[in-house]
């Protein structure tokens, strides 16, 4: 469980981002995040994440009132900021974990297939060991979001933030995506929280 009690941000620049919010997001559960550009859902979620402090206000973990620090290791956000690295499409997904090993290849595989990229990996040379980029040409945005969002999937940690996963995909695709993300987040057990403007996907909440 993660919860904000009296939680306020103000920036630099004196933008009242946030000012006494309170939340309780039960583990395992579904929440979308939704509101007008400006309305602090970017900085709710990077608060969610551990990537600052908030000035004001206590930040709990299921019970225990947390650092930033302590907070990130147990949190994946997928921001629209994300990249591609010049490597592999198994190393852009595992993100150079040290403790990947070959029996971990299978399940790699499997989340490729989930984000419907299996017959594209497939058609690139090498297949799950081709070289990508971020301006790789034979990928779309809509794949290379996917290629993110089974990134997102790998991580072990127990909550997944995702600023706006469907953005760059059509309709279908979106369906696909986020009802991969919900299927697996359930299963195994996972905290889901979502920024979206996407109506199609909210009946997934």
């Amino acid at each position: 469980m993660i919860e904000f009690r009296d939680v306020s941000k103000t920036y630099e620049n004196g933008t009242h981002a946030l000012n006494h919010v309170n939340i309780k997001i039960n583990k395992g559960e579904f929440v979308f995040v939704v509101g007008a550009s400006g309305a602090g859902k970017s900085t709710l979620l990077r608060l969610m994440a551990g990537l600052f402090s908030a000035q004001h206000g206590r930040i709990l973990l299921n019970n225990d009132e947390v650092s930033a620090q302590q907070l990130a290791s147990q949190v994946w956000l997928q921001s629209q900021e994300d990249i591609l690295f010049n490597a592999s499409v198994l190393q852009n997904i595992t993100l150079f974990d040290p403790w990947y090993s070959d029996s971990d290849r299978g399940r790699v595989e499997a989340l490729v297939e989930k984000m419907a990229l299996g017959p594209v990996v497939q058609a690139l040379p090498g297949g799950m060991e081709a070289l990508i980029r971020e301006s790789h040409s034979a990928l779309s945005l809509g794949q290379r979001q996917r290629l993110m969002l089974a990134r997102a999937l790998y991580s072990t940690r127990p909550i997944l933030l995702f600023d706006e996963p469907t953005a760059n995909l059509d309709d279908e695709t979106a369906e696909t995506a986020i009802l991969a993300l919900c299927q697996y987040c359930r299963e195994q057990g996972k905290t889901l929280i979502v920024v979206t403007h996407s109506e199609q996907i909210l009946h997934h909440f």
